[in-house]
């Protein structure tokens, strides 16, 4: 298929490279083509879904060529779309380092167009995004934006707790905004966003009990205050991350990797309990 191009090649630093792969290499891989039977319609509907995003992720790369430092490389990103306008949060610099600078570009026009883009996280923010499905992620309803993602624990190289970033003006400008009440200890990694309406829904891993467990959190006022952080799950995998979705009826469904047995769950919660 065709790559991104001349201008994200640049970007990246290195030689062309195909949109399908950087779609599953550095971003939020929903798809995984090699296995997928391109001759079910539905499936290949889903399949040109993911290659169009993909194409869009690389034009919103290429938009942000200019605010990146020299010698910097796309570390990650994160897509979200809201009705007809699409939001790109592109992290630049050495994959897995903490000194991550975080980005947001937008576009109302199918990519045709992309914004100028903001900084989100201030200079001195240090991330930790180590693996697949741990980086720093963005919801949108409106003007209203928020970003979070995994601090980097003090004097270690290993995840520790959620931060975020809030923009009221669809992303021009950015401040920090909150998080779910943290725990004393611990680490809050792979975290996942839903919205319907009004509720931002947070789903992510959490080590305070001293093995990683499902936790989750909602807020009803676009991310403004949070209900308290109940368990779903009390032990999970480590080291894969979650896909969140709120129910038509009501509630939520967070699909997970346990731990006995090692395998994808699905937990819902209905209207009520969350």
């Amino acid at each position: 298929m065709t790559g991104c191009g001349r201008k994200a090649a640049v970007l990246s630093y290195g030689p062309a490279f195909s949109a399908e792969f950087l779609f599953k290499r550095n971003g939020r891989a929903r798809i995984q083509s090699r296995s997928i039977d391109e001759s079910n319609t539905a499936v290949g509907d889903t399949l040109m879904r993911a290659r169009i995003i993909a194409l869009l992720v690389c034009l919103a790369l290429a938009a942000a060529a200019g605010a990146q430092p020299t010698g910097r490389t796309v570390a990650h990103y994160d897509v979200f779309a809201d009705r007809d306008v699409m939001h790109v949060l592109i992290g630049t610099g050495q994959k897995g380092a903490a000194d991550i600078a975080l980005w947001h570009v937008r576009s109302a026009d199918g990519g045709a167009n992309w914004s100028k883009p903001s900084r989100v996280n201030r200079p001195n923010d240090r991330l930790s995004a180590h693996h697949p499905g741990e980086n720093p992620q963005i919801v949108a309803m409106g003007d209203r934006l928020m970003v979070v993602w995994t601090q980097q624990r003090p004097g270690s190289h290993h995840g520790g707790l959620l931060a975020a970033a809030v923009s009221d003006d669809g992303g021009a400008t950015w401040k920090a905004g909150g998080t779910p009440t943290p725990p004393k200890e611990g680490s809050q990694t792979f975290a996942e966003f839903a919205t319907d309406s009004q509720t931002v829904r947070l789903a992510w891993l959490d080590s305070r009990e001293g093995r990683q467990g499902l936790r989750y959190a909602r807020s009803i006022d676009r991310g403004q205050t949070w209900s308290a952080d109940r368990p779903l799950a009390p032990r999970t995998c480590d080291c894969c991350w979650n896909s969140l979705a709120p129910l038509a009826e009501g509630g939520v469904a967070v699909l997970y990797r346990g731990d006995e047995p090692r395998d994808m769950m699905l937990i819902t919660a209905r209207t009520g309990d969350t």
